[in-house]
């Protein structure tokens, strides 16, 4: 009679739930850039796909390691968010003065 191997465990629950994907927080930081970027409407699309598809390449490394070229695309990613941050706040200002209007 030939033998028989034992059968495997079955993984339990325990090891189950163990099971968690890592998230990479940088990559969480760039998908976040990206999304902020693609709220402008003043930058042409194919600049903001292009700046999107850059981001993490830029701010993979440390600033003191940066490419001259890394730290362009880092500041031009910074001018599109800065531009982006005023022009929120300029509805929140017309908006605001448009409920206080109604105030009256």
């Amino acid at each position: 009679m030939p033998t028989m191997k034992r059968p495997a465990a079955a993984p339990s629950a325990a090891q189950k739930r163990a099971k968690v994907v890592e998230v990479d927080p940088v990559q969480l930081h760039c998908d976040a850039i990206g999304e902020g970027l693609c709220r402008s409407a003043e930058i042409p699309t194919s600049v903001l796909n292009m700046l999107s598809a850059m981001t993490e390449s830029a701010l993979r490394s440390c600033k003191e390691e940066r490419h001259k070229y890394q730290e362009s695309v880092v500041d031009m990613i910074g001018t599109v968010l800065a531009g982006i941050e005023a022009d929120c706040g300029k509805t929140i200002a017309a908006l605001k003065e448009r409920l206080a209007g109604t105030d009256q």
